[in-house]
C-alpha cells in the first residue's frame, strides 16, 4: 500500500485480552468507518510464558471460511499483520485452556485511509494476500 504524505490516514488502537475459556469465532473485520477505509491489522502478543498447549491461537481461513490455511501461536512479542478484505476470515475460535490467572493479551493496532484499496477491498482472484498474515 502507497500512503503518500497528503494522504490522511487514520490509527487506533487497543489492548484485547481473553479470559481462559474465552475465544473469538471466526470473522472478517468490518472495513468502513466514518469514510475511511480499514487496511491493515497489526497484533502484537504480550504473553509471557504462553504454552501453546493453551490455544488461543490466530487462525488465518480460507477466502471462502472452510478450512485454516494458518496457525499463530501467540507467544510473547511476536507481531502478525495482515490486510483487511472482505474475505480475510481469522479469530481465534478454539476457547483458551489456560489455568486462571494466564489471560491472552494482544495490542491491536489498526490503520485506515481515505483511499479506498484496489479492487474494492477484495483481493484479485488467486490472490492470497487477505488470507495470509505475515509474522515477526
Amino acid at each position: 500500500m502507497k500512503i503518500g504524505v497528503e494522504e490522511k490516514i487514520w490509527a487506533g488502537s487497543t489492548i484485547i485480552g481473553v479470559k481462559p475459556g474465552g475465544f473469538l469465532l471466526v470473522h472478517n473485520d468490518f472495513n468502513l468507518m466514518e469514510g475511511l477505509h480499514r487496511r491493515i491489522n497489526v497484533l502484537l502478543y504480550l504473553n509471557e510464558e504462553w504454552e501453546e498447549s493453551w490455544q488461543g491461537h490466530l487462525e488465518m481461513w480460507d477466502r471462502n471460511n472452510t478450512r485454516v490455511v494458518q496457525r499463530i501461536p501467540p507467544l510473547f512479542n511476536r507481531m502478525s499483520v495482515f490486510t483487511v478484505t472482505d474475505d480475510a476470515f481469522h479469530g481465534h475460535p478454539e476457547p483458551l485452556h489456560s489455568p486462571q490467572g494466564h489471560n491472552r493479551y494482544a495490542l491491536q493496532i489498526v490503520y485506515y485511509t481515505r483511499e479506498a484499496p484496489p479492487s474494492n477491498n477484495s483481493p484479485r482472484a488467486g490472490d492470497r494476500r487477505g488470507s495470509l498474515a505475515s509474522v515477526v
